[in-house]
């Protein structure tokens, strides 16, 4: 997407996740969780930060008004991608983590595809701020996506047998789908950010392997933490 093809950016690219690596195999392992929680975190606000603060309104579109930033922003997204796919491994670690990796699995697709199908059957507001982002994201499929993703949730919870308690499923069930949605919009944000309209090639016809990703990865990250608070 940045079109940063020199061979000093994939150098810098396999130097930061074999460090991220190293980390994990040097330090005990609590810490090592917990550093990389917050490290996902901050990378999360980085992104959001760099990339919003760079675009400028115009015909209802934004369009990137520097591209001073996109070093960083590739540095960042390195980090991001790395940092919040781990937790999937995080979740599948625990003793009861292929069952938490179905359901979040299975809550990440409901929501992106119920979006896509309520926004394409009802989806009227078209020009609203979440075009912005997407041109093709409408306001009933969000929070048609939205409120499948919760009920799905729910239901996935109790066939499966966790997420505990009506108040700890209450907020699973709220959480996880809620932050699908923010990744797929980070993403998109990434896109736009770039100017392009696929995260890249690898996948004719789905857009880049990252446009099939991007909810899973910080709906993993925030049902990993949820479930370490609750």
């Amino acid at each position: 997407m940045s079109n940063l093809k020199k061979q000093k950016y994939l150098i810098i690219s396999i130097f930061l996740v074999n460090s991220l690596f190293l980390l994990s195999v040097g330090f005990d392992a609590l810490f090592t969780t917990y550093f990389i929680g917050v490290f996902s975190l901050l990378a999360v606000f980085l992104l959001i930060f760099l990339i919003f603060t760079n675009w400028r309104f115009r015909n209802s579109v934004f369009e990137n008004s520097s591209r001073n930033n996109t070093f960083y922003i590739f540095l960042i997204s390195i980090l991001y991608f790395s940092l919040i796919l781990i937790h999937i491994v995080f979740l599948r670690a625990e003793d009861q983590g292929f069952r938490f990796l179905i359901f979040v699995l299975g809550v990440t697709f409901s929501v992106d595809t119920f979006s896509y199908f309520i926004g394409s059957l009802i989806g009227k507001r078209r020009d609203n701020f979440l075009s912005l982002i997407s041109p093709n994201k409408t306001i009933e499929g969000t929070l048609g996506g939205l409120l499948i993703g919760c009920l799905f949730s729910i239901f996935l919870s109790r066939i499966l047998d966790i997420n505990g308690p009506w108040y700890s499923l209450l907020i699973v069930s709220l959480l996880v789908p809620f932050f699908a949605i923010i990744g797929d919009f980070l993403q998109s944000g990434l896109k736009r950010y770039f100017g392009v309209k696929d995260s890249g090639g690898s996948l004719p016809g789905h857009g880049g392997f990252l446009d099939r990703i991007d909810s899973l990865g910080l709906s993993a990250f925030s049902y990993y933490w949820i479930l370490v608070f609750i």
